[in-house]
């Protein structure tokens, strides 16, 4: 059965944009010709050397649809397509990532004192940030934080038992802090960054 359709690309119109109306039907003519029947138009014609890259995308469009027919009629020879095949794409698994695992176990201990003292300092480093009276956390170009987003930070890393033990690691991870569902925005002195 012979192919009954052929492609068009959209990067043929920059090539032949400035032909004439006229000129243009007569392209469209020749390559109808050529897919059907195989006729070239006259080499003397003024569209033969535009209905040349026409031509050759042609060739190659049908080697390849050639190819696909020969290798489903090699696949159906076979018997087909399984009921349920494993693959049914036919491709590849992928491969698993190469990792490293690395085991670090460090015991720390930390007392009820020094928890609360974490958690004051943490307050008192939160409560500068809040009232926008922290030169550092406005050199890191932090954005502002109401009290709410700040409780809530305390409040996770309370939770999760972070250690920040001086006002820079503070700084640093509430820097990167963002509350779920939430996107974080870069604001510094009330104006979106």
């Amino acid at each position: 059965m012979a192919k009954e359709s052929f492609l068009l690309y959209h990067g043929y119109y920059e090539p032949i944009k400035n032909l004439s109306l006229e000129d243009k039907g007569m392209l469209f003519d020749a390559i109808f010709q050529f897919s059907i029947s195989g006729i070239e138009p006259n080499n003397t014609s003024r569209i033969y050397m535009a209905f040349q890259f026409f031509k050759n995308q042609m060739v190659q469009d049908s080697k390849k649809y050639d190819r696909t027919v020969e290798r489903n009629r090699q696949n159906g020879l076979k018997g087909g397509r399984p009921e349920n095949p494993k693959n049914p794409v036919g491709l590849k698994k992928p491969k698993k990532a190469d990792t490293d695992t690395v085991t670090v176990t460090d015991t720390v201990t930390v007392t009820e004192t020094e928890t609360e003292t974490d958690f004051l300092n943490w307050q008192s480093w939160g409560n500068l940030i809040v009232d926008n009276s922290d030169p550092v956390w406005e050199s890191m170009r932090g954005r502002i934080v109401s009290r709410s987003e700040m409780d809530n930070f305390i409040s996770v890393a309370t939770r999760n038992k972070w250690v920040m033990r001086t006002a820079q690691e503070f700084r640093t991870s509430l820097k990167g802090f963002t509350p779920f569902g939430q996107t974080q925005q870069k604001f510094n002195r009330g104006k979106l960054q």
